[in-house]
């Protein structure tokens, strides 16, 4: 969006929906490299499916929050507005894995 703020992936603050996307993303490489192996499809055309990565990030989200303790859950901002709100006291994935 012209003259919108733009956020870029070291300016995204720490939230729910950035662990999301980034266990979406490990998925997506994991289930292309998989895939390249059993069959004869090439990985990157997986790549190519922009439906298979909004796909798998709705089930990540889906996923992650079923298999976060609901003391880990309520810690987190679940969004960009409560990360910059500054909701919950855990802002990285360092302070994360401590909790874990």
């Amino acid at each position: 969006m012209p003259g919108g703020r733009r956020i870029r992936g070291g300016n995204y603050p720490f939230c729910y929906l950035k662990i999301c996307e980034t266990v979406g993303g490990f998925l997506l490489v994991l289930g292309g490299l998989t895939l390249s192996f059993v069959t004869n499809v090439r990985w990157l055309v997986f790549f190519s499916f922009g439906s298979g990565t909004l796909l798998l990030t709705i089930i990540c989200q889906y996923v992650v929050w079923r298999f976060l303790p609901p003391h880990v859950r309520a810690r987190i901002p679940y969004d960009e507005r409560e990360a910059i709100a500054k909701k919950g006291d855990i802002h990285s994935y360092r302070q994360l894995l401590k909790l874990l």
